[in-house]
């Protein structure tokens, strides 16, 4: 998706996420919020973008079909190390051991589903201020593609 031209662009987040409504909730708080996006339900596909573009952030469920998010962190990791330390996680599985333990060897932070969109529009903000180079990079928003 595209803001406006003239409209300061914030940044460009990677929305992943195979929950369709889930997926273009985000999308949409984040455009309200004034990010720039582009979404995938697709974990692979995810990362032919990632090798394509340079995101500011990516937010990334970690329970998917095919290529789960834990499976992406992995090669992200190995792909674009700088952009593994710009990956926030979104789960409803926080309970389970094993996403717990990823997490915590991950060390990225998670949001719980259902989300409060008040929380996730201020943890985006604090991990985008932790990499503020990141969207100085990227070119202006009239100048990326149309994605959906």
């Amino acid at each position: 998706m595209r803001m406006e031209q003239g409209t300061v662009r914030k940044g460009l987040i990677l929305v992943i996420d195979d929950e369709p409504l889930v997926r273009e909730l985000l999308v949409t708080v984040l455009n309200e919020a004034g990010y720039d996006t582009h979404d995938t339900p697709d974990a692979r596909e995810a990362l032919g973008m990632v090798e394509r573009t340079d995101y500011d952030l990516l937010v990334v469920d970690i329970n998917m079909p095919g290529m789960d998010g834990k499976a992406f962190f992995q090669a992200l990791a190995l792909l674009a190390p700088d952009m593994a330390s710009r990956t926030v996680f979104v789960t409803g599985d926080v309970g389970n051991p094993t996403t717990r333990d990823f997490l915590l060897k991950a060390g990225r932070p998670v949001i719980a589903k259902p989300f409060d969109i008040s929380a996730l529009e201020k943890l985006v903000a604090h991990e985008l201020a932790q990499h503020p180079q990141a969207a100085s990079r990227c070119p202006d928003s009239s100048e990326l593609p149309l994605q959906r």
